[in-house]
């Protein structure tokens, strides 16, 4: 190649698509694929440009409605608003929520003109205003430092630091701060430090701790005024319009998430803030020590209750426009899962590569949730599903590793097919022995056999004893909908402790027929040392149910479980079956 020979021009994602696109349509109609072969790549380029997701599936569907469609709607004039005004328009619409106007204050603009009462009317707004307002005031002749610098104090009782931090550059003094409010201050200015470097602005109230590659101001501005008519204001405002406009980065796009996921909530966009936490400022060092590392974990700045597998590991630079895309396409739930990106640069995608996958996302972001989640991080998904914190994690952790190498499981290896009990589709069985969802069977049907719950113990013993064990019910798509902690009696008997479900998922009628069926195949088969099967009548057994079949009241006794401990078949039993002499 010669030194004048040019690189070959990289090109754009988004015509790469509008020609795979072009490919597809081709096989269907040629003629409407000539059609539209110029005008598809440029339709592409704009969607891309406006921050929409950009895919094959959408551009083959828009393709299909011709050139005219595409010429209409690739103008720049179509575009979602951008204005901050715009943006309320476009709020209006969709929710029926506006800002009440408000009228201009005459009266103030004659106070302005006595000095006193600019002192006074700084010191009013000191505890709530933001600094441009609290300028506006100092370059009129208010005074920082009037009335013993009780500006200064207000503010900082209301822990409004960048009102103080200008309060202090404009003759204000600490003097007559606490001890307490003084800490905070210098906390604070900490913080600020890199929003000064940056953007060379005081961070908004409540944002220092925040980091401010994230911070788009017009954006900003817009969905504050937006929080204002769903009735958020303040710091609150503040902290959850950052969240918003740092993950969507423009008017447009949040605009766009309130089109797909809005519906009918009071408050739908800061309700999607609750679940968003942003990735922190760190000090810029390639490798964070393990001492700042656990000082910003327990700040509770970022995971609150979780920290992650190695505090010393290395972080990546989030990308915000595929979370971004992420939320918009999956919604709240992929939201909760943007406080990872710290760790998970990019949310994960479909099996096929096509789409973004929440399932697929959580299931990585495991891995970070918990002390030594990387050891088992199916038991970390598990546990982040059902918010468990890291002292039950822990525990759950030490019971995987102590599970013996052990002889099989005194427990009948039962399996009936949910057709003959009237669950289609679906199953009852014995859980495996390894299986960590035994742990937390209580989390998954709503009662308290869980570790961390009342019912600890009786899940310790069917996770390790011999004489314990789980049967669940799963319904047709594999989810646990039912279950029971299973023991064996010490005349051989097997009891189901209680027969617990989700909500109302396995009707009474279903249980008695299950357990007519588990009778059924405890009797034909000779496999198993099992003299009786018992049920407990505490819990959510059917008790009604099951008595108009099976009339014996007699109890079995645990083999290796206290009598006096807690479970729901201490105090009375079903039997329903008993092998014959």
């Amino acid at each position: 190649m010669s030194e004048n020979a040019q690189k070959p021009r990289k090109i754009p994602a988004a015509v790469l698509k509008a020609q795979a696109a072009l490919e597809r349509l081709r096989g269907e109609d040629a003629e409407k694929a000539a059609e539209v072969e110029k005008a598809l790549p440029i339709y592409a380029m704009q969607l891309d440009r406006a921050g929409e997701t950009v895919t094959e599936d959408n551009l083959l569907d828009a393709a299909r409605q011709g050139a005219d469609y595409l010429k209409a709607n690739s103008s720049p004039k179509k575009k979602a608003p951008q204005k901050t005004w715009d943006m309320l328009e476009a709020y209006a619409e969709i929710t029926g929520k506006t800002l009440p106007q408000k009228q201009p204050d005459a009266q103030e603009d004659r106070d302005l003109r006595n000095l006193n009462i600019l002192n006074n009317l700084l010191i009013a707004a000191a505890p709530d205003a933001a600094p441009e307002r609290i300028q506006e005031l100092l370059d009129k002749g208010a005074t920082a430092g009037a009335k013993m610098h009780k500006s200064v104090r207000v503010a900082a009782q209301n822990e409004n630091w960048p009102v103080v931090d200008l309060l202090l550059q404009n003759g204000g003094s600490t003097t007559f701060l606490s001890f307490t409010d003084t800490r905070k201050l210098k906390l604070y200015q900490k913080h600020a430090a890199p929003w000064q470097k940056k953007l060379r602005r005081a961070p908004p109230k409540g944002l220092a701790a925040e980091n401010p590659a994230f911070f788009k101001q017009s954006c900003f501005e817009a969905v504050l005024k937006i929080l204002d008519i769903e009735g958020i204001n303040g710091k609150e405002a503040n902290v959850a319009a950052f969240r918003l406009s740092g993950l969507f980065q423009s008017e447009q796009r949040v605009i766009q998430y309130l089109k797909q996921w809005g519906g009918k909530d009071e408050t739908p966009l800061y309700t999607l803030s609750e679940d968003i936490l942003l990735p922190p400022h760190l000090p810029d060092t390639k490798k964070p020590k393990l001492q700042s590392l656990k000082e910003f974990v327990t700040s509770g700045m970022w995971l609150n209750d979780f920290v992650t597998k190695d505090p010393a590991q290395e972080s990546g630079t989030p990308n915000i426009k595929d979370w971004g895309d992420a939320v918009l396409k999956c919604g709240p739930s992929m939201a909760r899962l943007v406080k990872f990106s710290r760790f998970v640069t990019s949310p994960e995608h479909s099996s096929d590569g096509k789409t973004w996958s929440t399932q697929n996302t959580r299931a990585e972001c495991a891995k970070y949730l918990y002390k030594r989640a990387m050891h088992y991080p199916d038991l970390a998904e598990l546990c982040y599903n059902y918010d468990v914190k890291q002292q039950h994690f822990d525990t759950a952790l030490s019971l995987v590793g102590k599970l013996p190498k052990q002889k099989q499981k005194r427990m009948p290896d039962i399996t009936i097919d949910g057709e003959k009990f009237g669950l289609p589709g679906g199953v009852f069985r014995r859980l495996p022995e390894n299986d960590v969802r035994g742990l937390f069977l209580g989390e998954i049907t709503a009662c308290c056999q869980s570790i961390g719950k009342m019912g600890e113990a009786c899940t310790k013993h069917g996770y390790l004893s011999e004489n314990g064990g789980f049967y669940v019910v799963e319904s047709g798509k594999g989810d646990i909908i039912g279950q029971s902690w299973a023991w064996r009696g010490k005349k051989g008997e097997l009891c189901f402790d209680s027969l617990e479900t989700l909500g109302d998922r396995v009707s009474a009628e279903q249980w008695t027929t299950l357990m007519q069926e588990t009778a059924q195949e405890l009797t034909a088969r000779t496999d198993h040392d099992v003299t009786a099967l018992h049920i407990g009548a505490g819990g959510r057994t059917p008790v009604k149910s099951l008595k108009k079949v099976f009339k014996d009241t007699t109890k079995a006794k645990p083999k290796d479980f206290g009598y006096f401990r807690h479970r729901d078949s201490r105090l009375s039993q079903i039997r329903v079956w008993r092998r014959s002499a």
